[in-house]
C-alpha cells in the first residue's frame, strides 16, 4: 500500500516514479532500435462519427470493426487482449 512515512528517505511515490522512468527508458531504447512497442493504437470507433460511414477520422477506414491498429507499425490486433499481449512481448 502506498503511503507517506515522515521518517523514510524515499517515499512510495519516489519508488513508483523510478519504476515508470525505467520502463519508459526501456521502451525508448527499443524504439530507437526500430522495434515497435505498440504503445498507441486506433480503433474503428462507435460508428457515430461525423464522416461518411460514421468514422471520426479517415485513417479508421481500413480498420475492421472490433480491431485495433498500431499507430507505429500498422499491425492489426483482433482484441484488446491481443494488443496487450503484443506489448508484453517486447
Amino acid at each position: 500500500m502506498f503511503g507517506y512515512d515522515e521518517e523514510a528517505i524515499f517515499q512510495d511515490a519516489d519508488i513508483e516514479m523510478a519504476e515508470m522512468t525505467r520502463e519508459a527508458n526501456r521502451l525508448a531504447r527499443l524504439e530507437a532500435q526500430g522495434i515497435c512497442t505498440h504503445q498507441g493504437v486506433q480503433g474503428r470507433g462507435d460508428g457515430k462519427g461525423p464522416l461518411p460511414g460514421g468514422l471520426y477520422r479517415e485513417s479508421q477506414r481500413d480498420i475492421p470493426v472490433g480491431h485495433l491498429k498500431c499507430s507505429g507499425c500498422g499491425e492489426l490486433f483482433e482484441s484488446d487482449e491481443a494488443w496487450f499481449a503484443a506489448m508484453r512481448r517486447v
